[in-house]
């Protein structure tokens, strides 16, 4: 059961560095798309990236605070 804790976890940090990097990598399809300028654009993923890695870290150091506070699977999280 601890693996399968630990994979979600170790998943969303994961996602945690592919949602902005995809942001940034599609930044002239969302122009094309929604006719914004690229200023515009650049405050918005930067707006998104800060909440993103706010609320990520809490829900991160919540839920591995929760599913592995008295194992040694905690040490896992910290190299993964």
């Amino acid at each position: 059961m601890n693996f399968f804790k630990l994979f979600i976890l170790s998943s969303l940090y994961a996602l945690m560095a592919f949602i902005p990097v995809q942001l940034l990598l599609n930044a002239y399809r969302i122009n094309r798309l929604t006719n914004l300028e690229f200023g515009t654009i650049e405050i918005l993923f930067g707006v998104f990236i800060f909440i993103q890695l706010t609320v990520g870290t809490l829900i991160l150091y919540y839920l591995t605070k929760k599913w592995f506070s008295s194992h040694k699977t905690n040490l896992w999280t910290i190299m993964l």
